[in-house]
């Protein structure tokens, strides 16, 4: 059965989190791919025991997903910058951000908004 946002919502609100919950929140933090045995020793409780906070965290979308940190120098990407960008109106940023990250030598986009219209981070290749 699939949980709707509003019960996911209504779940993190009834949830109650622990010191236990807050120290598997800290290690994962910092160590997102750390096994389920790994990180039952660190917090004192078995691997299964373990486990079910963690699923019982990411049901409620208090862990919303594992995320590897990359290092971009070493693929070849040397440059980051963040450029402001004035958008046509009736552009949308998503319309924006698509067609950046198509083009050639460009690896991601993150766009902020702000007063002074669209601020875009770019990565890319320094040619």
């Amino acid at each position: 059965m699939e949980i709707g946002p509003r019960s996911k919502m209504a779940a993190a609100r009834n949830l109650e989190i622990n010191e236990i919950d807050r120290r598997i929140i800290a290690i994962l933090t910092s160590h997102g791919r750390l096994s389920f045995r790994d990180l039952s020793a660190q917090v004192h409780l078995s691997p299964d025991a373990t486990a079910e906070r963690v699923r019982r965290l990411q049901s409620a979308s208090i862990i919303c997903g594992f995320h590897a940190e990359i290092d971009h120098t070493k693929l070849g990407l040397s440059l980051q910058a963040y450029i402001d960008v004035r958008l046509r109106p009736g552009t949308s940023a998503q319309s924006f951000e698509a067609v950046a990250t198509g083009l050639p030598g460009i690896t991601n986009a993150a766009i902020l908004t702000g007063a002074r219209g669209e601020h875009s981070g770019l990565a890319g290749k320094h040619s």
